[in-house]
């Protein structure tokens, strides 16, 4: 099987096209998958918090991360096909989400809350952004060695 210039084959390309596809349909479901009435707040650019769910923002927020995070490790194994890889990423993004959760969770709650700091937490957990990490550092620790 003929590889690219990047040791990918053309198989390997559509799997990771197909898994960015995935990425898409999450995105263009999220109403219909997630509750999130912070979403609203930030696009219009709101000056006080609506009010919100606590339980149904965590679980909205968990379920996508979640799905984010799986489909993230997806595309790293049909890139890499090697589990330590798949094993470390999944630890850090469990990490992360274990850092980075209670504190948006805290940073709603204060009582002047930080309005920016709760739009970039928030971004951080329902976007894909690891894997815009991880993908070129895993890449380019295969290269060195």
């Amino acid at each position: 099987m003929k590889k690219s210039k990047f040791g990918i084959s053309g198989i390997q390309l559509v799997g990771i096209f197909a898994l960015i596809v995935v990425f898409a349909c999450i995105r263009i479901f999220e109403d219909q998958l997630f509750y999130d009435p912070l979403k609203l707040f930030f696009k219009h650019e709101g000056k006080v918090l609506p009010q919100y769910d606590n339980f149904r923002l965590f679980t909205g927020i968990a379920f996508r991360y979640l799905l984010n995070g799986l489909v993230s490790v997806a595309i790293l194994w049909v890139a890499f096909k090697d589990l330590q890889i798949v094993k470390l990423s999944a630890l850090l993004y469990g990490v992360f989400f274990l850092l980075i959760a209670p504190a948006l969770f805290i940073a709603l709650k204060v009582d002047s809350p930080n309005l920016l700091l709760i739009f970039y937490l928030r971004r951080f957990l329902i976007h894909p952004l690891l894997i815009l990490l991880f993908l070129p550092a895993f890449y380019y620790q295969k290269g060195t060695k």
